[in-house]
C-alpha cells in the first residue's frame, strides 16, 4: 500500500475515533500521559537551542494526487522549549466555505517511513487554525503548537507533542462546507462542526522528523 494511501487510511481511524466524542464549543480532552516525575526528569536534561526548517506539497485526502498547495514547518527548540510553527497556502478549494486545520502528531515516527502507518498509533490530534474562503477558493492560515500536553483552548485529543524536532507530523485540512453565520468559530477549530451539508477530509500534508 502507498504512503498516502496508508496515510488516508489512518486518519480515517482517527476521524471516526472522534465522531464517537461528544464534542462542542468546549473542547474535550483525554487524559495525558505526562506527569510530574516526566516533567521533573526532563528538567534534568537541557538542550541545545536549534531551529529546522521544512516545506511539503499539498495532496488529496482522498487519492493522493497533489494540488495547488504547500505548507512550511518550523521546529525550534528554544531555552530548552520545544515548538512548531506552521504556515499553508492553498487555491482552488470549496468556495465560500469554512476550513478547519488540524496537527496529526505521531511522536514516534511511523515504521517504514513517513505515511506508513497501518495501525491507529496517533498520539494526539490538536486543532491548528482554520480560515474561510472568498469566491476564488483560496485560503491561508497559521498556527503554533508547544510541546507538552494540549494547553486549555485547544480542540484536541490525546497526548501533545513529546519532541518538536523528532516527532512525525500530518496536517489535515477538513472543509465544514459553506459558512454558517454564527457558527464560524466552531466550523473552523471542531471537528464535524456545522456541517453543510457534510464535512469532508480534503486536503493532507506529511512532515517527516529530521528532514529539511
Amino acid at each position: 500500500m502507498s504512503i498516502k494511501k496508508n496515510f488516508v487510511f489512518v486518519l480515517a481511524i482517527l476521524w471516526l475515533t472522534l465522531a464517537t466524542v461528544p464534542l462542542t464549543t468546549t473542547a474535550q480532552f483525554l487524559p495525558s500521559p505526562y506527569t510530574h516525575e516526566d516533567e521533573a526528569e526532563e528538567a534534568e536534561e537541557t538542550r541545545a537551542d536549534s531551529s529546522m526548517f521544512q516545506r511539503a506539497d499539498a495532496f488529496s485526502f482522498m487519492d493522493g494526487s497533489f494540488l495547488k498547495g504547500a505548507a512550511t514547518l518550523v521546529r525550534k527548540v528554544l531555552d530548552d522549549r520545544g515548538s512548531v510553527q506552521l504556515a499553508m497556502t492553498m487555491s482552488e478549494l470549496d468556495t465560500n466555505a469554512s476550513y478547519s486545520a488540524w496537527y496529526i502528531i505521531f511522536n514516534t515516527p511511523c515504521e517504514g517511513g513517513p505515511g506508513n502507518c497501518t495501525e491507529p498509533e496517533i498520539d494526539g490530534v490538536a486543532n491548528a487554525g482554520g480560515f474561510v474562503t472568498g469566491d476564488d477558493g483560496t485560503g491561508y492560515f497559521y498556527g503554533e503548537l508547544d510541546e507538552g500536553p494540549l494547553s486549555a483552548g485547544i480542540a484536541g485529543l490525546g497526548a501533545g507533542l513529546a519532541d518538536s524536532m523528532a516527532s512525525e507530523i500530518h496536517i489535515v485540512l477538513q472543509s465544514h462546507g459553506d459558512t454558517v453565520a454564527g457558527s464560524v468559530a466552531g466550523q473552523i477549530s471542531i471537528p464535524g462542526f456545522a456541517c453543510t451539508p457534510v464535512c469532508e477530509d480534503q486536503v493532507a500534508v506529511i512532515f517527516p522528523p529530521g528532514s529539511p
